[in-house]
């Protein structure tokens, strides 16, 4: 079994030092030892036991298989006088919209999806209104038979 090499990229950052600060020095007050009486724990024998002997039935010899993975590395990075990580959409991506037109969006799906869950209701009530109408057609053509 190989196991592959990884390569971390190399990266160069200008970090200014920084003092600790310096805390005043304090010590924590003493505590007196309460008076605790001396206990003494009766003496007993617990019985003694021995548990079954098991065996475990023979299994047989497993193998992993061998395999190769990959391997590659990273470039090198360099970033001179720090890093800037720029975030902007690239050509080929989208822009990201401003909060308050995504907002305005989801208000928007807010009220269409409530209205649609009216209009199921309402669906829902006028189809229980006409299964009862049949059942009860289907009723008295039994009753006339």
């Amino acid at each position: 079994l190989e196991i592959p090499e990884f390569k971390a990229p190399e990266i160069k950052l200008d970090i200014p030092d920084f003092k600790k600060p310096e805390m005043p020095a304090f010590k924590a007050p003493d505590f007196a030892k309460p008076d605790i009486p001396e206990f003494k724990a009766p003496d007993f024998k617990a019985p003694s036991f021995s548990a079954p002997d098991f065996k475990a039935p023979d299994m047989p010899a497993f193998k992993a298989p061998d395999f190769k993975a990959p391997s590659f590395s990273v470039p090198k990075v360099d970033i001179p006088g720090g890093y800037n990580f720029d975030t902007t959409a690239s050509e080929d991506q989208e822009p990201v919209e401003p909060q308050e037109v995504r907002d305005e969006r989801a208000r928007t799906a807010r009220v269409v999806y409530k209205e649609a869950d009216v209009t199921a209701a309402e669906a829902e009530l006028k189809a229980k209104e006409l299964r009862e109408a049949a059942n009860g057609k289907k009723k008295l053509a039994n009753e006339a038979k």
